[in-house]
């Protein structure tokens, strides 16, 4: 009842007027700035309908907080877009396969490279260096990385593998 009385603007026993007040402002534009950020088919249904009760945020954190909702409202409708341009470019890309000779659903899937084609200039590795260590490390079956214990036991059937003892020669 305490929340519902500052939420209203009715000052409790011992509480400042003008406090009740900023906070019932703070409260009602808070809920505005949620509301207006979704629109209302794009809102998740409440698990439960029950009586709207004020979030009460730090004062000092409030406009940091409008603007992280804002920033990921902006990411949102960006991924969303890029999702929407990805799907129509596959439609594309299956509409313009299925229009040759043969049989347009085997056509479709027959390359092996469809997802890497928009990916050609991508690296297959990031960082040359960390690529060439991984390269030198010694694999066990499967191709993993030995462990500690395991390469102990390699480097003795395999002297002239073992890094310690290159040095020294």
């Amino acid at each position: 009842a305490s929340a519902a009385a500052v939420a209203n603007g009715v000052p409790q026993p011992g509480q400042d007027p003008n406090q009740a007040a900023a906070a019932a402002a703070a409260a009602a534009v808070a809920a505005q700035a949620q509301q207006a950020q979704q629109p209302p088919a794009a809102q998740p249904a409440a698990p439960a309908p029950r009586a709207q009760t004020p979030t009460f945020v730090n004062a000092k954190q409030y406009r940091r907080i409008l603007k992280r909702r804002e920033a990921r409202a902006r990411l949102e409708d960006y991924y969303q877009r890029k999702r929407l341009e990805k799907v129509k470019l596959q439609e594309q890309e299956s509409n313009g396969r299925g229009d040759g000779a043969g049989s347009p659903g085997g056509e479709a899937r027959d390359d092996g490279a469809g997802g890497a084609a928009g990916q050609a200039g991508r690296k297959p590795y990031l960082h040359e260096s960390r690529h060439r260590h991984a390269m030198k490390r010694p694999r066990g079956p499967g191709g993993r990385f030995l462990t500690k214990d395991e390469l102990v036991e390699y480097y003795k059937l395999h002297p002239e593998e073992d890094p310690k003892r290159r040095k020294k020669e």
